[in-house]
């Protein structure tokens, strides 16, 4: 028989589910988390949950963004970013950018900016320590150490009182203070939440401590995770630490020392270190944490860096981080132009061209032309207020199935669509045996009606405009895009915007072809 939680976790989880809108927020992460389908669906499911989430949307485009990335050009659709980083490494990152965004935003004291501070320079630290050594994923690394203390985390923000009583202990005797307070550790607090969440069990198995004398048995991903981010957080502890600076790069030197079996650092951490903080200002951006006022903060620009880190010129740079504003994030700078705002729909467009365009010239699938086909559309005319499927033509029978696509409860489309073909009867059989191209701008007028076969009618017809577009390869019509939106978004489907649509089914065609040239036996 299951033992019930211990109160702290039953007080904490009720905390929690009173927060507003994290009980929301939590269900996505846990959406997310269980997509563990066939990847034929999942893939396709979890960049449509992510989709939802504008900002998650960017912060994930921004990370697939990095440097590790670069050499694939620019990545704007989240279908090609879990065909480059994974499905579970997107998982992963997805998660945890929307738990952390979630508590940076409430995070209102200086104790609470302290608590997020010091978790996310121990991620950016983390995944330079990872990279540098090859030691695990940079960007498993970075959330794993970004999460590591989960437990803290939470009981700062939710459990105050209990917190500053823990804070006011004596001295050096935290962990018994806590245990006093909380009847469990910080630790098993949050690996108790997370498993509540059902937060990614490698993410889950990565917030036990591994310290450096535990660091060369053998280890499960989830434990060489838990290696960085316990190295990691520890540092950033004695960052933080009011304490003399030849103390603070004693004990760093001890710490690196102490997993020096497994963990190869190739250059001295005084370079890390410095290179963390120098990236805290990119990486703060994206997550939108203010860093201003934080004690954390505060005390680098404060540090002498040429005590704490061993050679004069990384010293430099780490001062040179700090006196060149390097924590303050500046909401105007975007590059990338990735987090600006709402893209017009000709501008996703063009991106997804030269997305599909970087595709065709690298090792595809044609399904990974038509998921970043689909995607550029659903997001030019409108996430959650745009349905784009992809159907498919039995060459054999007079129907077109369902294959994949997005908008909501795509997996109850599959059922739902496949379309007999009956000579020209209706608006779908017309748009596939004549290969015309067909745009209504009201699904719902009497003439329209008419056109409709029943068993869309029969379904309901929402007051919604319909586009569809026959795919022809040779002559032969293959397939459908189909796509319905908003009669209050049909401004956006003006005539270059349809011409764009054109050209990306012309793409998907062009991707066919060179499918059958480069198939084995033709020359």
């Amino acid at each position: 028989m299951d033992q019930p939680p211990p109160p702290a976790v039953e007080r904490l989880l009720a905390a929690i589910r009173k927060s507003g809108d994290f009980p929301a927020m939590a269900r996505s992460i846990g959406l997310i988390s269980t997509l563990t389908a066939s990847e034929a669906t999942s893939s396709g499911l979890l960049a449509d949950t992510i989709l939802q989430d504008y900002g998650l949307t960017q912060k994930v485009l921004r990370l697939v963004n990095t440097a590790a990335f670069a050499q694939y050009d620019e990545v704007t659709t989240i279908t090609r970013a879990v065909l480059l980083m994974g499905f579970d490494r997107v998982r992963s990152v997805a998660t945890g950018l929307m738990l952390f965004e979630h508590l940076a935003k409430h995070a209102r004291t200086a104790n609470l900016a302290d608590v997020m501070n010091m978790s996310f320079y121990s991620a950016v630290l983390s995944r330079n320590i990872a990279e540098d050594s090859g030691f695990a994923d940079g960007e498993e690394a970075f959330i794993s150490a970004l999460f590591h203390k989960l437990g803290r985390i939470l009981v700062a923000f939710y459990l105050p009182k209990e917190f500053a009583e823990i804070q006011a202990g004596e001295a050096g005797k935290e962990p018994a203070t806590i245990r006093s307070v909380l009847g469990l550790s910080y630790e098993a607090m949050g690996i108790a939440v997370a498993q509540g969440l059902n937060l990614p069990a490698k993410l889950t198995e990565s917030m036990v401590r591994v310290p450096g004398d535990a660091s060369s048995r053998v280890l499960s991903p989830g434990e060489r995770l838990g290696c960085l981010a316990t190295l990691a957080n520890d540092i950033t502890e004695v960052l933080a630490a009011d304490a003399d600076p030849h103390f603070k790069q004693a004990e760093i030197e001890r710490l690196v020392g102490s997993y020096a079996k497994v963990v190869k650092i190739g250059k001295k951490m005084g370079d890390l270190i410095a290179r963390s903080v120098k990236e805290l200002k990119e990486s703060s951006s994206t997550f939108k944490l203010e860093l201003p006022g934080s004690r954390f903060i505060a005390g680098f620009g404060e540090m002498r860096a040429k005590s704490v880190v061993s050679a004069a010129g990384r010293a430099a740079g780490f001062a040179e981080a700090s006196s060149a504003g390097a924590l303050v994030p500046d909401e105007s700078e975007d590059p990338s132009g990735l987090v600006a705002g709402p893209m017009q729909p000709e501008t996703i467009l063009t991106k997804g061209l030269h997305e599909i365009t970087s595709l065709l010239v690298a090792e595809y699938t044609l399904d990974d032309v038509l998921r970043v086909v689909l995607e550029t559309i659903y997001r030019a005319l409108g996430v959650e207020r745009t349905r784009v499927y992809f159907l498919l033509k039995d060459p054999s029978l007079s129907v077109a199935r369902f294959r994949f696509g997005f908008g909501q409860s795509a997996t109850e489309m599959k059922g739902w669509f496949e379309i007999p073909i009956s000579g020209s009867e209706d608006l779908f059989s017309l748009a596939l045996t004549e290969q015309k191209d067909i745009v209504v701008k009201d699904a719902t007028a009497m003439e329209v009606l008419a056109a409709l076969p029943d068993w869309y009618t029969r379904n309901g017809v929402a007051d919604r405009y319909l586009v569809l577009l026959p795919l022809v390869v040779d002559q032969k019509s293959v397939g459908l895009f189909y796509v319905d939106g908003e009669k209050e978004v049909l401004p956006l489907l003006t005539p270059p915007v349809l011409n764009y649509l054109k050209v990306l089914r012309g793409q998907v065609v062009l991707a066919i072809r060179q499918k059958a040239t480069r198939a084995p036996g033709r020359r």
